[in-house]
């Protein structure tokens, strides 16, 4: 991360501040970083995320993992030690396990969203479904709720493997969401029904291999529940992916 304040005004490079050191607190890597300013009514800070990949083949996508997180409370000039808020140390190195991510902050109610996918076996297919999984904070990420299964919309319509993110889901000033990621999946069409709404986006693979696509997961309800807002499918031209 590069800091900068309202002083460096002399043209110099800002300083560099390593935010996750390779191979700190016991991680073989960090991969996926995702950072988010995150606000409620009395408290305001950076949150910073990666994965903390613990597998012996280094960096591998596979193997257990961490959630790991760091707080900033002076926009980014110090930050508070790594912690763990989700653990997979029992995944064996078979697995994918989990992996990020796409995280977004409700305004409205102070409210940040982190999401990601656990996948049973590696490499992934239609017969190891993947599972997605929030994590809420309303306290700019002091406290977390813990993982739970948000997978109901996705499994109805059938997608058996998807990928949240890596990016941050977006809601503006004016209640307008869209997703703000990798896949830049926006739906104009869709602008007056989204009011209001928190929007993450996801690309999916459904049971045939060319059937993959785009979509979006959107909440109506700060969170509570979770559906499919939009969805690109392949064509032979457009194959959205990671």
């Amino acid at each position: 991360v590069l800091k900068t304040d309202d002083d460096s005004s002399d043209g110099s490079t800002p300083p560099l501040v390593e935010v996750f050191p390779s191979a700190d607190a016991g991680a073989s890597c960090y991969r996926i970083p995702m950072l988010i300013w995150s606000s409620n009514k009395t408290d305001s800070a950076l949150l910073a995320f990666a994965e903390a990949r613990r597998s012996s083949h280094v960096c591998s996508d596979a193997g257990p993992k961490g959630v790991a997180l760091r707080r900033s409370v002076d926009g980014g000039f110090t930050w508070e030690p790594v912690r763990f808020i989700h653990n997979d140390s029992s995944t064996p190195e078979s697995s994918a396990g989990f992996n990020f991510g796409m995280v977004v902050h409700d305004s409205q109610t102070g409210c940040t969203h982190l999401h990601f996918v656990w996948t049973p076996s590696w490499p992934r297919g239609p017969d190891a479904p993947t599972t997605n999984y929030e994590m809420k904070t309303c306290d700019v990420g002091e406290t977390w709720t813990p993982a739970r299964n948000i997978s109901q919309a996705l499994r109805a319509a059938g997608v058996w493997h998807f990928g949240p993110g890596e990016a941050s889901g977006l809601q503006a000033p004016d209640g307008t969401l869209c997703v703000h990621s990798f896949f830049c999946v926006f739906f104009p069409i869709l602008k007056k029904k989204l009011l209001h709404r928190l929007v993450t986006g996801f690309y999916n693979h459904n049971a045939m291999p060319d059937a993959g696509g785009a979509l979006s997961l959107i909440s109506t309800n700060h969170g509570g529940t979770w559906e499919i807002g939009g969805r690109l499918n392949n064509t032979k031209t457009n194959t959205p992916n990671e």
